[in-house]
């Protein structure tokens, strides 16, 4: 509760101290504040842009690891049927070294 009144009196000492100042000195205690919210406001919106980049790098990169893999594991079947390797190559676009390690 003292936490509280301390809050609530630093907020009345600081409404005091600004209806004290003058016009010129209101105006640009104002424009500063603005611009502090609006700073604030321009970095909030950069890291939610930030973050959604981040998440749409993170998904394209899962998908380009899921279609490998998936292209090694049809390598590796298809090398268990004894297709030939430049068969394999042609339909998985793998190449030969990524082939022959899914071995």
């Amino acid at each position: 509760m003292a936490k509280q009144k301390n809050k609530e009196v630093k907020k009345a000492s600081k409404e005091l101290e600004r209806m004290s100042m003058s016009y010129e000195e209101r105006w640009l205690y104002d424009a500063r504040k603005f611009r502090e919210w609006d700073e604030r406001s321009l970095k909030e919106y950069e890291m939610e842009e930030a973050t959604k980049k981040g998440v749409e790098i993170g998904e394209k990169k899962g998908v380009e690891i899921g279609e490998k893999k998936s292209k090694l594991e049809t390598a590796k079947k298809m090398l268990e049927e004894g297709i030939k390797i430049e068969t394999i190559i042609k339909i998985t676009g793998l190449s030969k070294e990524e082939i022959m390690d899914a071995k």
